[in-house]
């Protein structure tokens, strides 16, 4: 596997776990208004938050170096503290808000990412990657 490929892999893995996150921000409040299962939900965060960010900041790195895309990394550096924030405010309306926001922040970079993709090996000259 070719390190682009296996790049355009992690974006879309990294786009996955974006929106698996900003899902479970949105779902969880109901389910710990019917279950009572906060502990749980509590515990799947921190570790969701720190390797969504870890993926996106390895992958939008990468996408800078092959393509100089900036955006990508522009929403991380926005993405990032959004999410960070959330961990540090007691309303849960607010925390919520703050992590899905930056979790589609996210979500959006790697899409973004995946569409500036460029393969430029193969034919020597560079273009858009489907």
């Amino acid at each position: 596997m070719t390190s682009n490929a296996l790049l355009r892999l992690a974006d879309r893995f990294g786009c996955s776990l974006s929106a698996a996150c900003a899902v479970h921000c949105l779902v969880t409040p109901l389910f710990v208004t019917f279950l009572s299962i906060s502990p749980l939900a509590e515990e799947a965060e921190l570790p969701m938050i720190v390797v969504a960010l870890a993926l996106a900041a390895i992958t939008f790195s990468a996408g800078f170096v092959r393509n100089t895309a900036l955006l990508p990394l522009t929403l991380l550096v926005i993405a990032g503290p959004l999410m960070i924030a959330s961990r540090c405010v007691e309303h849960p309306w607010l925390e919520t808000s703050l992590l899905v926001a930056g979790a589609v922040l996210l979500s959006i970079g790697h899409i973004v990412n995946l569409r500036r993709g460029h393969d430029c090996s193969a034919t020597g000259k560079c273009g858009e990657v489907a």
